[in-house]
């Protein structure tokens, strides 16, 4: 039960880290709009958008294996003789 607790966590933890990273690509986009650099411009644009949609896809793989691991968790919790301490 320990390992799955420990996996969760991390997961949880890495999920995180992500939505954190996802807001500050989404924000650095946003920065770009108003400057009018033409092709330079759109460049980076599609770059980073290319790089949100990677995190986006990352994102929703963790937030999967959260979910198994979370279902792992509660069959061990269910199985185990003696749940209280």
């Amino acid at each position: 039960m320990a390992i799955a607790k420990n996996n969760i966590l991390s997961l949880y933890d890495e999920n995180t880290n992500l939505k954190k990273e996802l807001g500050l690509d989404a924000n650095a986009d946003r920065m770009d709009e108003g400057g009018g650099g033409g092709e330079a411009g759109q460049g980076k644009k599609s770059e980073t958008y290319s790089e949100v949609e990677e995190l986006r896809i990352q994102l929703e793989n963790e937030k999967k294996q959260r979910q198994e691991t979370e279902k792992e968790l509660n069959l061990q919790v269910r199985s185990s003789p003696s749940s209280e301490k």
